[in-house]
């Protein structure tokens, strides 16, 4: 049977640098692909040139049987402190991915929340319980982490936007 709840993925984590150049670094779309990089099975087909409502990132998750593509548009942009973007086009019946970022002395908490309905059907619901739950908590994780040893590292590439 289909779940109709939302579903939700909430992971957070402090990133030893301030909140200027953490929102910097996420406002240079293309780092999306370098946080994304090793979250096995997702893949950033599309990044838009910047974050202004109405910019679109188009996504895929691929793994045997399950391929799924979708769109989703940046909704609000509040610097240095949030941006969501959410569904505009694809398989799934919801979806809002929300980034907060909170400035704590020379560091940033760095909060992603998820939030996503799959379509209806026994087959959406069998591939979500084996396999897309775990590939979109991979998402959320690594590209946190991987984000946060970019920054760490001061290897944030692509520079900061001017």
């Amino acid at each position: 049977m289909a779940r109709e709840s939302v579903i939700l993925i909430e992971r957070s984590t402090e990133i030893a640098r301030p909140i200027e150049e953490v929102f910097a670094f996420y406002e240079t779309p293309d780092n999306y692909r370098r946080v994304t990089a090793s979250a096995a099975g997702v893949e950033i087909l599309r990044v838009p040139l910047d974050l202004r409502p109405g910019s679109v990132f188009a996504y895929r998750l691929r793994g045997w049987p399950v391929e799924l593509r979708w769109e989703a548009l940046v909704s609000e942009y509040q610097p240095p402190v949030r941006f969501v973007h959410v569904l505009s086009d694809g398989i799934f019946r919801q979806w809002s991915h929300e980034h907060h970022f909170v400035a704590q002395g020379a560091s940033t908490q760095v909060r992603e929340l998820l939030k996503y309905r799959m379509p209806k059907g026994l087959i959406n619901a069998l591939a979500h319980r084996f396999y897309v739950r775990d590939k979109l908590e991979e998402l959320v994780s690594t590209g946190l982490e991987n984000a946060r040893q970019l920054l760490e590292r001061n290897e944030v590439g692509g520079g900061t936007p001017n």
